[in-house]
């Protein structure tokens, strides 16, 4: 008879009173909690709608403005190469950032530690769990503090989350990491310009922009080396056209003048700085 009691009892201790269970999902409600701000959230959907209201979302060209310096914005990018390492809690990826023309340009390689502690550390309070689940061609919303000089990156984020996944409409470009002279040695006009580069990307994908961006009259003439590819760009605007031809690089070519786009011609492009229409020659 004790056994019989005893297992009785057992089993009555196992149920709750309604106000014992109340109790018990509040408790473990409070536990679950995210904290931002001194504000409890019930969940990341709660916590995302504080953020939402809180602070602007913003493009990677907003930010580079310079307006949004010390402080909070949310950005949209999207992930590829992505490599999570479970026995250390670390995730890396290309971030792809929403930019003002609608497309997601390439920053720079994009990582951090995703266990909590490490979490708590760098002051974000949500996303853990969808780090260490974040796959190719995620669509991710992410809340950055802007440093000074208009950097940000996983240690200054607040919260990250998916939103969808990219089914290969959006347009994914890098951010040229561009070494720009405004003179070429031995040139006798005074017109000539030189940047270097290197990225696999084609001169068509970037040479608009980098007119809007290194040109500051119509009558000069830029020469971009790109040893990624082997090849050297002539860009200058002819009837109102940006001409843009390639050429086989030539070793030493950007240190002479007299050498550069020396040379063979491997195509040529017209595009139109208003529209952006191209036109193979």
């Amino acid at each position: 008879m004790k056994k019989k009691v005893i297992v009785i009892l057992c089993a009555c201790s196992l149920i709750l009173s309604p106000a014992q269970f109340v109790y018990a999902q509040t408790q473990k409600q409070e536990q679950n909690s995210l904290e931002l701000d001194g504000q409890k959230f019930a969940n990341e959907d709660a916590l995302w709608e504080y953020l939402e209201k809180t602070y602007p979302t913003v493009t990677s060209t907003d930010i580079e403005s310079g307006d949004y310096t010390g402080k909070y914005v949310i950005l949209t990018s999207i992930a590829r190469n992505v490599d999570v390492q479970p026995t250390i809690d670390y995730v890396t990826c290309d971030m792809y950032f929403r930019s003002g023309d609608e497309k997601y340009v390439l920053d720079k390689l994009w990582c951090t530690f995703y266990d909590d502690e490490d979490m708590k550390k760098y002051g974000c309070v949500s996303g853990a769990d969808y780090l260490a689940s974040m796959k190719n061609d995620d669509v991710i919303e992410a809340c950055y503090y802007i440093n000074s000089d208009n950097s940000y990156g996983a240690m200054n984020m607040l919260a990250i989350r998916k939103i969808g996944e990219n089914d290969g409409s959006a347009e994914l470009s890098e951010k040229l990491q561009v070494c720009f002279y405004s003179s070429v040695p031995n040139d006798k006009t005074g017109r000539w310009r030189l940047a270097t580069i290197s990225t696999t990307t084609p001169i068509v994908g970037y040479a608009l922009n980098y007119y809007k961006d290194y040109f500051k009259s119509d009558d000069e003439i830029h020469g971009i080396v790109n040893k990624e590819l082997d090849q050297t760009y002539s860009l200058s605007i002819v009837a109102g056209q940006l001409y843009v031809v390639t050429h086989k690089y030539l070793e030493g070519e950007e240190k002479d003048a007299s050498l550069l786009f020396g040379g063979d011609v491997i195509s040529q492009i017209y595009i139109d700085p208003a529209t952006g229409v191209v036109t193979v020659v």
